[in-house]
């Protein structure tokens, strides 16, 4: 399987995960503010039960004069329970706004009912809750310290009367800390399980922040494959077709020139013409095997340098004068090099046959010890400028394929007028095939 494929499958598989993943978090996002609505509420009435029955409970339910029970004089503390409904809606935006108002109902309804057991409703403990969650350093420390303060001072003030009543010192010491003790550990308890929820959402964000890098980092480094392999199959495509087409278009328009005149040659160039298309058909077949999808490797074997011989009589075929020039022991050459080192003098030979047709082409291939040289120079043909002229796929694919391989790409006219192409391969790093 090609990685083309690879990547296409990958692509499917994370379409199907997220369209599966934007329904799953719509449905319970919508539910998680359903049941948000309802926890709101449910919290406003639990607290107003609360505060009813801690009031019945103690004796303290506000009466009339004729000592019967006065509903109308329940309409401060219900406001205030409503009030804190309403800030606990918004506490998430604002939870030290709804802690402030909880702590304040709270040491209002103690100094109004003389009673803090029944001011610190669920809301004033939900309060505490949601600060210890949403906020952190300084501001909480701060509104934390405050509250728990104003909490400490409500339970010692509403214990005053026992104090003044207390009998010995360790009874009044008794009065005096109990109050305090309580409200540090209750607000201890509370802060310590807001603080460990707290920290689970910071992973679990920092956890998404750390996906969605890596999600954008995998799609950067998808598209960059993506243009690698379609770059590669442009100059692939172009190399294979590029030499043979012109071969065949020049012996096609040779042949139609000398028709007339010279009938008898027409059949020698539409054997040669014949035989191109051949070249290409195979080089064609070759390279869809190579990138056709499947577990099966392409049977069609690779080009490799020996094969620059018979690129070189096709070449002589089409009206160029050839000479080739292979030298040094090319066993054990990766099998890469030898492809590339084929389509880059393929290539300079399908340049030399669009602009410097009927010219002189020398190929020369040696191995040194640690390098292969491929040198190709062609006689003066056409102007640099219409050498040079087109989409330039040529010259860019042979600089790419030299560049891929840590080798150097040099090519422009000598003094003398003629074209090279000179490439410098190094071996030493290379795998052996």
């Amino acid at each position: 399987m090609t990685y083309s494929s690879v990547v296409g499958e990958a692509e499917n598989d994370d379409a199907e995960k997220a369209a599966t993943w934007d329904w799953w978090e719509m449905a319970v996002g919508s539910q998680l503010s359903f049941l948000a609505r309802i926890g709101v509420l449910l919290a406003g009435v639990l607290s107003m039960t609360y505060l009813v029955v801690a009031l019945l409970s103690a004796n303290t339910f506000p009466k009339n004069s004729e000592a019967q029970l006065d509903y109308k004089q329940l309409l401060g503390p219900v406001l205030v329970i409503v009030i804190n409904t309403i800030a606990l809606a918004n506490s998430r935006r604002h939870p030290i706004i709804f802690y402030t108002i909880s702590v304040i109902s709270m040491m209002v309804l103690a100094f109004v009912l003389d009673d803090r057991a029944a001011a610190v409703t669920p809301l004033y403990w939900i309060s505490i809750f949601v600060l210890a969650i949403f906020t952190e350093g300084r501001s909480f420390v701060l509104a934390a310290s405050l509250g728990l303060s104003a909490d400490i001072i409500v339970s010692t003030y509403l214990r005053s009367d026992d104090l003044d009543s207390a009998s010995s010192v360790a009874a009044i010491a008794g009065l005096s800390i109990n109050p305090a003790v309580n409200v540090v550990i209750s607000y201890g308890l509370i802060v310590a399980l807001g603080k460990v929820i707290q920290n689970q959402r910071r992973h679990k964000l920092a956890d998404g922040a750390r996906i969605q890098r890596l999600k954008e980092e995998r799609d950067t480094a998808v598209e960059v494959a993506v243009a690698d392999e379609r770059t590669r199959m442009a100059r692939e495509l172009h190399d294979v077709s590029a030499h043979h087409l012109t071969a065949v278009i020049i012996q096609g328009k040779a042949a139609s020139e000398i028709f007339e005149s010279a009938p008898g040659e027409v059949p020698n160039l539409l054997v040669g013409v014949i035989d191109q298309g051949e070249r290409a058909l195979r080089s064609l077949r070759q390279l869809v095997g190579v990138l056709r999808i499947g577990t099966t490797e392409s049977q069609e074997p690779q080009p490799s340098i020996r094969a620059v011989l018979s690129l070189v009589e096709g070449c002589r075929s089409s009206g160029l004068i050839v000479t080739a020039e292979i030298d040094g022991d090319l066993s054990g050459i990766d099998s890469g090099i030898q492809v590339s080192c084929y389509r880059i003098v393929q290539e300079s030979l399908s340049n030399a046959l669009r602009h410097a047709h009927g010219s002189r082409v020398s190929v020369s291939i040696k191995r040194n010890e640690g390098d292969l040289t491929i040198l190709v120079e062609n006689s003066a043909g056409e102007s640099l400028e219409r050498t040079l002229s087109g989409q330039g796929l040529g010259l860019i694919g042979l600089r790419e394929r030299a560049e891929s391989l840590g080798g150097s790409f040099d090519a422009g006219y000598s003094g003398d007028g003629s074209w090279k192409v000179r490439v410098g391969i190094p071996l030493e790093r290379q795998i052996r095939g």
